[in-house]
């Protein structure tokens, strides 16, 4: 398994996403960081199962949220490069 890294800004972001759902539904903050959640473990499980959108930058829709994950795997380089 990959650590996931979360991002301050990321993190920030999701918070003010938890509290606007939560204004709309008390449930609802909650449900969204248990999608995250879920998601993060399948990133970090499996961190190319998420199609690239750009260069090294993969997408991780979460259906049931009007949000699109974004993470950029970091690798090693390649020895004898």
């Amino acid at each position: 398994m990959k650590n996931v890294r979360f991002d301050p800004l990321a993190k920030r972001e999701l918070a003010r996403a938890a509290s606007y759902y939560d204004d709309k539904n008390p449930r609802l903050g909650n449900g969204l960081l248990t999608e995250v959640g879920k998601a993060l473990r399948q990133l970090s499980g499996a961190p190319f199962s998420c199609p690239i959108v750009y260069g090294e930058l993969r997408r991780k829709p979460l259906f049931k949220f009007s949000i699109l994950g974004s993470n950029k795997i970091r690798t090693p380089p390649l020895k004898g490069s």
